[in-house]
C-alpha cells in the first residue's frame, strides 16, 4: 500500500489528517474513543455509506450519541415537507383550496412517511458504552490503524497538541484490531 505519510509518528493540531483517512477508507472502521463531538458524530454519519463501524465510547456528546442511535432528519425530506406545507398553505391562501383538497392526505402521509425514514436508527453504526471509563483512543480500518492520545472530538482533531502512532503493517493493524474486540467483547 501507498503510505500517504512519510512518517508512522505524528505530533501537532493536525491528527484529523490520519484519523479521517480511517474513517473514509475504510469499509469496517473499528473505533475506540472517550470523547466524541457531534462534530464527529455528523462525519461518521455523512462517511458511514457502505461502512460498518463499531465505537466504543465511555463519555460521548448526548448530541453525538442521539445522532448514531437515531440518525438525523435528511435534508431531502426536510425541503420536500416545507415545500408541501408552503404548497397547502399557498393554495389555502389563494381561497382556490377545494379543488385541491385530496392533496392534504397526500402532503400528510409523505411527510409521516419521511419523518419515520429519518429517525430510523443507522444500521451500519454498532455502539457500545463500556462498564468502566475506557480512556483509550484507536482507529483501526482494513488499511491503516491509530492509535494515540487524540479524542474523536473538533479540538483533539484540530486543536490540541497530540501524538498519534500510524500503523500500515498488516501484522500491527491486525494486532490493534485484536485489541479492539478484546475491549468490545469486555465492555
Amino acid at each position: 500500500m501507498l503510505n500517504l505519510f512519510k512518517s508512522p509518528s505524528y505530533s501537532g493540531k493536525n491528527v484529523y489528517r490520519y484519523i479521517e483517512q480511517v474513517i473514509t477508507k475504510g469499509r469496517r472502521v473499528l473505533i475506540v474513543s472517550p470523547y466524541i463531538d457531534r462534530y464527529y458524530a455528523n462525519f461518521i454519519l455523512s462517511n458511514s455509506k457502505g461502512r460498518k463501524f463499531y465505537i466504543l465510547s465511555s463519555s460521548m456528546e448526548d448530541s453525538a450519541k442521539r445522532l448514531l442511535t437515531k440518525g438525523r432528519f435528511p435534508k431531502d425530506a426536510a425541503y420536500l415537507s416545507t415545500l408541501l406545507v408552503v404548497a397547502e398553505a399557498f393554495l389555502y391562501l389563494s381561497r382556490a383550496y377545494l379543488p385541491f383538497l385530496y392533496l392534504l392526505p397526500v402532503a400528510a402521509l409523505s411527510i409521516a412517511a419521511m419523518i419515520l425514514l429519518a429517525i430510523r436508527k443507522p444500521m451500519n453504526i454498532n455502539l457500545r458504552f463500556p462498564k468502566e471509563f475506557v480512556h483509550a483512543k484507536l482507529y483501526v480500518s482494513e488499511s491503516m490503524a491509530v492509535h494515540g492520545s487524540a479524542n474523536l472530538t473538533y479540538k483533539g482533531m484540530h486543536k490540541n497538541i497530540e501524538h498519534v502512532e500510524v500503523a500500515y503493517d498488516e501484522g500491527e493493524i491486525k494486532r490493534l484490531e485484536n485489541q479492539f474486540w478484546q475491549l468490545w467483547n469486555y465492555s
